[in-house]
């Protein structure tokens, strides 16, 4: 039947167009769909989509987030955000950041007018925020680190050479930035903050900066308190008094870093996660939301799963990447509202 569509339910040619089930040019419409990655770059033409019933063909890819399919880019939209209690930024595909929230406690002002003019140009490719002040550091395609906020932060506040490093993490005074596994931390006045062991991996909560020990594969911290979280780490969140380690199976431990405290431990199964204060939030290996602990909110809703970030604030509210790289954010913080959560 010429006016038939063509179904993966039946063998046959359904719309007598001579193709049938993968082999029509239109493809079937209950197929899985996938998305031609022409320049080979891991990311598939949005307008370019085709269904299949059985195995996929040749260079297609699920990822239908290529804005640049010509040639090789980056996913379109929202790279990586990072969220504290009086500011959020963000780092788009095309290598800008965007900042929303305040310059300092109780102003007025914003913090991208107040420290950048409102523009903290392009060539950036890491970035992170301070849990707590108005600070956010990060490093451009050279692997510099530059510093904007309260309490110092500025070009003064870090050495003089800082090219090559590939991540970069901020907290109240204090930048570690690491490259491979070499990690340096230093103070806004310049001096050395701390000398961690070779680590794959630096992560700074309100409190401290801890690492994951490359060579034992267990958690290290600035103040020497670690806590036994387990060998074969791949992510690490740090709160205001506990921390929470991933291992590569899905599953993960906390402990407390200061103090005593009762850490809510997070689902098993995540790929990633995050924490601030006593809450957290992650991705599950299916790209989904969760998030616990205690004042927390749930995980945004009508965003496009397989997600690409989740990542909690100081006061509890989820901020989410979704597949087509917008922005969705579950409740604001101290220093700025929901609503100020750029798509």
């Amino acid at each position: 039947n010429p006016e038939a569509e063509e179904v993966c339910a039946t063998a046959w040619d359904d719309d007598c167009d001579g193709w049938a089930n993968d082999l029509d040019p239109e493809g079937p419409v209950d197929g899985e769909v996938w998305y031609w990655d022409n320049d080979q770059d891991g990311w598939g033409d949005p307008a370019d989509p085709r269904r299949v019933c059985d195995s996929p063909p040749e260079d297609v890819v699920d990822d239908a987030s290529d804005c640049e399919p010509e040639t090789q880019s980056e996913p379109c939209g929202w790279k990586e955000v990072e969220v504290g209690r009086l500011i959020a930024c963000a780092l788009n595909h095309n290598t800008s950041i965007t900042c929303w929230g305040v310059a300092s406690e109780g102003s007025s002002t914003s913090f991208a007018d107040a420290y950048a003019g409102g523009d903290f140009g392009v060539g950036w490719v890491d970035l992170d925020v301070d849990d707590n002040q108005a600070v956010m550091c990060a490093l451009d395609e050279q692997g510099s680190v530059t510093c904007w906020g309260v309490g110092g932060f500025g070009p003064d506040a870090v050495p003089g050479d800082t090219s090559g490093y590939e991540q970069v993490a901020v907290k109240s005074k204090i930048v570690c930035a690491r490259a491979g596994t070499t990690v340096d931390c230093w103070t806004t006045s310049g001096s050395v903050a701390w000398t961690p062991p070779a680590m794959t991996h630096v992560e700074c909560g309100a409190s401290r900066c801890m690492g994951i020990d490359a060579t034992t594969g267990q958690v290290v911290g600035q103040f020497g308190a670690g806590g036994s979280m387990g060998e074969d780490l791949v992510d690490l969140g740090v709160g205001q008094w506990w921390a929470c380690a991933l291992a590569s199976d899905g599953s993960s431990q906390c402990s407390c870093v200061s103090g005593s405290c009762s850490p809510t431990p997070p689902p098993g199964g995540l790929s990633s996660l995050d924490l601030a204060y006593d809450h957290g939030a992650g991705l599950t290996e299916d790209g989904a939301c969760v998030s616990w602990g205690s004042n927390v909110r749930n995980c945004p809703t009508d965003v496009v799963e397989p997600l690409r970030q989740a990542t909690v604030t100081w006061n509890g509210g989820v901020v989410v990447i979704d597949a087509n790289g917008e922005l969705h954010c579950s409740g604001g913080a101290e220093g700025w509202a929901q609503e100020d959560c750029p798509l």
